[in-house]
C-alpha cells in the first residue's frame, strides 16, 4: 500500500500527533493555551519541525506544565526532535501523569501492565493509574455539570 518508508513513517507521525493533540484538546483549558506558551511548540511540531518544538516545549514541561511534560514524553518515546530514549519518556510520562495528564495516565497504565518502555510488569501500578484516572474522570464531569 505505502510507496515507501518515508512515507509510511510520515504517516505514522502524522496519526500519532493528531491523536496526541486530540487528547490535549479534549483536556486543555483554554485560559492555559493562550497563555503559557505550549500551543505553539506542539503547533510546531505539527508541522513536522520537532527539534524547534522540542525547545519550545521544554522550558513549560519544566515549568509543570503537564500537557507539555505529556508532549515531551512521546518526543523522548518516538525520537521525534530528540534522541529515543524510552527511559527518559518514562519519568516524563510520569511526571505528567502526577499533574493531572490523564493521556499520560493512559499511557503507564498500558506499560505497567504489558511491561513497556522497560517497565516492569506491575499489575498493582497499572491499577494505580487507572483509579488515578478514574478519580479525575469523575471531577471532571462533575466540574462540567
Amino acid at each position: 500500500m505505502w510507496t515507501s518508508a518515508d512515507s509510511q513513517k510520515l504517516w505514522f507521525k502524522t496519526v500519532l500527533l493528531t491523536g496526541a493533540l486530540i487528547a490535549v484538546v479534549a483536556n486543555f483549558p483554554v485560559k492555559a493555551a493562550a497563555t503559557d506558551g505550549y500551543v505553539d511548540g506542539f503547533l510546531t511540531s505539527l508541522q513536522g519541525q520537532q527539534i524547534q518544538a522540542f525547545v519550545q516545549t521544554t522550558p513549560m514541561a519544566l515549568r509543570g506544565n503537564a500537557h507539555a511534560q505529556f508532549q515531551l514524553a512521546e518526543m523522548y518515546r518516538s525520537g521525534a526532535g530528540v534522541a529515543k530514549d524510552e527511559e527518559t519518556a518514562v519519568k516524563w510520562y510520569q511526571r505528567a501523569a502526577y499533574n493531572g495528564s490523564m493521556p499520560a495516565q493512559k499511557v503507564l497504565v498500558g506499560a505497567y501492565q504489558k511491561g513497556l518502555y522497560g517497565l516492569p510488569a506491575d499489575q498493582d501500578r497499572a491499577v494505580y493509574w487507572q483509579r488515578k484516572m478514574q478519580r479525575m474522570a469523575q471531577l471532571s464531569s462533575r466540574a462540567s455539570r
